[in-house]
């Protein structure tokens, strides 16, 4: 056991060392001061923010209901105490950050994945999420979760991983409008999930089943209990409430949030700031041109009707936000990043002088971009007269 452990420590020494390294950055960013960098009382964040009060109120409204039980949790071991319901939030984006580092490996290059995801984890909309009570930073991990499970369907080595795909579908069916990203997947994935379930045992197709029917049992009960909370889940409410008009203004809008004037939640965000900045439009932009002319045509096809998918279910929800974007925007920056370096070492294809060159041209931007967003969040956004007073408001 020691000899394998030994060997696999030998041979990616250099990834384990780095992983841990950016382990230690994404901890000190995100649990640097946690509970006493962002103002505003415990109060504010478990009643009045998150509407967390028992698990009837959390059946009263079953949407996004794994992370509230997670919040529950922290509220009955301490409360009031904003800095364990945070934990949660700081869980959430980490494992998310590492699901979307996987996924990057399995597309490109460890030096790819590591510089999209150290932007993702230095986004200022990932801090400020990542750090505070709320419920939608789980949108962060639901596309490339499912992104992650569908590279798993490609080889018979990961076929037995098809246990897991059941039970995490059945967590995300909490979340509004995933009924649209699973008739999207099954569209896409129809041959490789049926291969995949014929190649796999009986006992794992019964214990995945049974593990989902059991994780989606709540789900029924509440739906049985408080059926007007349906179309909610279903991610359609708005469809109820407004007309189609200010459905599509609010399709309009969402672009407007990310790349021009940012949201207008100042407990949460820099008013009058982009969600994205310069550098991560540019890289976002090459990587949607990249993808349009790559030979990798259906995940160009996938990632496009996620994107979309997002966006419809982001203006027909009242509950979806546009954090589930975030993470297929940081997919085409990947790209984008993978799409500079690879032209620049086409063009010097054996000087290693001009290919390491290349490589520091690209961090330049990247570390750029990464010290922006950390002093947006940090410095700006903590001192914006505007979050003084949304978070004084309400203690």
């Amino acid at each position: 056991m020691f000899k394998k452990i030994g060997g696999l420590f030998s041979r990616n020494w250099y990834k384990i060392i780095f992983g841990l390294v950016f382990l230690a950055i994404f901890a000190f960013l995100y649990l640097n001061r946690l509970g006493s960098f962002v103002r505003g009382d415990s109060i504010y964040e478990t009643t009045k923010y998150l509407g967390i009060n028992g698990i009837e109120a959390i059946l009263q409204n079953i949407s996004l209901a794994p992370i509230k039980v997670l919040e529950l949790i922290m509220v009955k071991i301490d409360e009031p105490n904003s800095t364990l319901i945070r934990l949660v939030s700081v869980f959430v984006t980490l494992i998310s950050l590492i699901v979307f580092y996987r996924l990057i490996l399995k597309w490109e290059t460890h030096r790819i994945a590591m510089l999209s995801t150290l932007m993702f984890a230095s986004s200022a909309l990932s801090l400020n999420l990542g750090r505070f009570s709320s419920q939608e930073v789980i949108y962060f991990l639901v596309i490339p979760s499912l992104l992650l499970m569908g590279t798993w369907l490609k080889s018979k080595k990961y076929v037995k991983r098809l246990i897991y795909i059941l039970p995490t579908c059945a967590i995300l069916i909490y979340l509004p409008g995933f009924l649209l990203f699973s008739i999207l997947l099954l569209t896409f994935f129809r041959k490789r999930l049926a291969l995949a379930w014929k190649f796999t045992s009986r006992k794992m197709k019964i214990s995945g089943s049974l593990t989902a029917v059991l994780i989606l049992s709540p789900l029924a009960f509440a739906l049985a209990s408080y059926p007007s909370q349906i179309f909610k889940v279903l991610g359609i409410d708005r469809l109820t409430e407004i007309s189609a008009r200010e459905v599509l203004d609010k399709f309009l809008t969402i672009p407007n949030e990310l790349f021009w004037n940012g949201l207008n939640q100042p407990h949460l965000w820099l008013s009058g700031t982009p969600v994205f900045d310069v550098v991560a439009l540019v890289f976002a932009t090459m990587g949607f041109y990249s993808y349009f002319k790559s030979d990798h045509t259906l995940r160009a096809r996938l990632i496009f009707g996620l994107l979309l998918v997002s966006l419809i279910t982001v203006s027909l929800s009242t509950v979806a936000s546009i954090v589930l974007v975030i993470p297929i925007v940081y997919l085409y920056i990947a790209k984008g990043l993978s799409f500079m370096l690879q032209n620049w070492f086409v063009v010097f294809p054996r000087n290693p002088a001009a290919r390491n060159l290349g490589v520091i041209l690209l961090f330049i931007p990247v570390f750029l971009s990464v010290g922006y967003n950390v002093e947006k969040y940090f410095v700006a956004w903590h001192d914006a007269p505007e979050t003084i007073q949304a978070l004084s408001n309400n203690k």
